[in-house]
This record gives C-alpha cells, sequence and structure tokens, in this order.
C-alpha cells in the first residue's frame, strides 16, 4: 500500500510538473478523478468515476491547454472524432470528449481497461505460442477494421497493446485484447498534417523506412502499410525475443544523427545547384 501511494503522488507531482496540476478528488465536467494511471510527454491519464454509471469506471486522457504543446489539444480531439466513427471489440471505446473550462482541460473519455500492457507481459514471460497467435490475429483484425476506414494508427507498438485480465482464461475473445492511443492516428494519405515536414513521427523500432526517409525511400509514409510493418515487427519481437533491427539502445540518437546528415546533404546540394544556376 505504501508503494502504491508512493506512485499515485509521483504520478500526480509529475502531473503538477507538465502544468496539470490535478490531484484525487478533482473533477473534469461531471467525472470525479480517482487516481492516475499513467502519463506522457502530452498529458496524463486518469482513473474516473462516473455518477451516470457508477458501475463503469472510465479513463480519462486529459490535456491541460497551459501546459500543452503545440497542436496536442487538436490531437486529442482528432482521435475522438476517429474513435467515435469507428467500433471494433479491439479498440477501445471513446464516450466524449469533455473541454472543462473552469479547469482548463481537454479530456478523451474511454472506457476503463482492467489489464496490463503487452510490453510487461511480455517481460512477465507470460506469452505461449498459442496465446501469442490470438494476440496478433486481434491486433491484424483491429487494424484492418482501422485501414477499412480510412486510418492510419501510426504508433502500434508493444505498449499500445493492453492485454486484459480476461485474455488468459478466454484468449479468443478479441475484446481481451486493446489496441489503443489513436494519438497520431490520421487519415489515409494525411490531407490535413498537424506534424511539421519532414519530421518523422513514431516509435523508432516500429517504423517502416520511408517514415524514417520519406525523401531516400520512395514510398507513402502515411499509407495503411506503416501500421503493416509495425505489426511485422510486433510478431517478430513476440516469436523471437528480439527486434529486427536489434535492441533498441541508442536507436533515437542514431535516427536524429542520420536526419542531421541527410538534412545536412540536402542543404548543400541545394546551394550547389543554386550557385549554378546562378553562373549560367
Amino acid at each position: 500500500l505504501q508503494h502504491r501511494a508512493g506512485v499515485v503522488a509521483a504520478l500526480e507531482a509529475s502531473s503538477s510538473a507538465m502544468g496539470v496540476r490535478l490531484k484525487s478528488g478533482d473533477k473534469i465536467d461531471r467525472y470525479e478523478l480517482v487516481r492516475p494511471l499513467g502519463e506522457g510527454a502530452q498529458g496524463a491519464v486518469w482513473l474516473a468515476d462516473d455518477p451516470l454509471e457508477p458501475d463503469s469506471p472510465k479513463a480519462l486522457k486529459l490535456i491541460s491547454l497551459k501546459g500543452a504543446q503545440e497542436n496536442a489539444a487538436e490531437r486529442l480531439r482528432r482521435e475522438a472524432r476517429a474513435l467515435a466513427s469507428i467500433e471494433h471489440p479491439s479498440l477501445v471505446r471513446c464516450h466524449s470528449l469533455v473541454e472543462d473550462v473552469s479547469t482548463g482541460h481537454v479530456a478523451l473519455v474511454l472506457d476503463f481497461v482492467k489489464g496490463s500492457t503487452l510490453i510487461d507481459v511480455v517481460r512477465k514471460d507470460q506469452l505461449t505460442t498459442e496465446l501469442t497467435e490470438w494476440v496478433l490475429k486481434h491486433l491484424a483484425s483491429a487494424l484492418a477494421h482501422l485501414h477499412d476506414n480510412n486510418l492510419v494508427h501510426r504508433d502500434v507498438k508493444l505498449a499500445n497493446i493492453i492485454v486484459t485480465d480476461s485474455f488468459f482464461r478466454a484468449p479468443e475473445d478479441p475484446a481481451s485484447v486493446k489496441l489503443v492511443d489513436l494519438g497520431i492516428a490520421i487519415e489515409t494519405g494525411n490531407p490535413e498534417p498537424l506534424t511539421q515536414m519532414g519530421a518523422a513521427v513514431g516509435t523508432v523500432p516500429y517504423m517502416p523506412p520511408e517514415a524514417l526517409d520519406g525523401t531516400f525511400f520512395e514510398a507513402d509514409a502515411y499509407a495503411p502499410t506503416a501500421d503493416c510493418y509495425a505489426l511485422g515487427v510486433i510478431g517478430w519481437r513476440l516469436l523471437s525475443g528480439t527486434y529486427p533491427g536489434g535492441e533498441l539502445e541508442g536507436l533515437d540518437k542514431l535516427l536524429a544523427q542520420y536526419r542531421r546528415a541527410a538534412a545536412a546533404e540536402q542543404r548543400a546540394a541545394e546551394t550547389a545547384l543554386e550557385a549554378n544556376e546562378a553562373d549560367e
């Protein structure tokens, strides 16, 4: 209990540091915050009680309008629209999007899913080959449904997959595996981009080559194939115990170095071209 209290206190302190400034008992719209479930660069996720459905707790994905990064609130609104337009047992149901003016927060109201992330399940070595097959089947079905609705997830990874507590009793149930966090999901082709041109979006080990360097690999980085690539990486990781490109340490730094070098090379080429045109 002391450990759990310490974790909650640490998450609340972290939320405060990000400008969220929330604590247990606070209300966002009609929802009463119970405890933080996690936090990230853009905001926090809280367990919350709903007075209209007391037996159905919710998960609130919260963004502080004051402390949020540029476009963070709009990404949350896009996620709400995406989830509202689709329904699949392996996707988390979205109930509403609320903007609480009194506290300065935008909140995505989702079903609370009790379980563990796939990365935690893997660390505990809980998956047999048969269970792994069920996980991959459910994920493939969820992604196919997204793609049929012209949506690309763009951040399919172990940490964005929840294995519910019921999975080990009934792995064939598609609702026992949930693909979450459509925060950077886009329509196929990305018709209204929020990300700066040329910026890499996603998690490096799961990103296809065309998403890492679209200038070299001539392919659509915003096509459904990006999610299919990530699914293949997950399958490789679950069945082999490692990633296709090796361990993760240092990959983000390596990508940053590569992109800086590529940008410098492109600028040099453009400068040389301009000089040649001036000479002519």
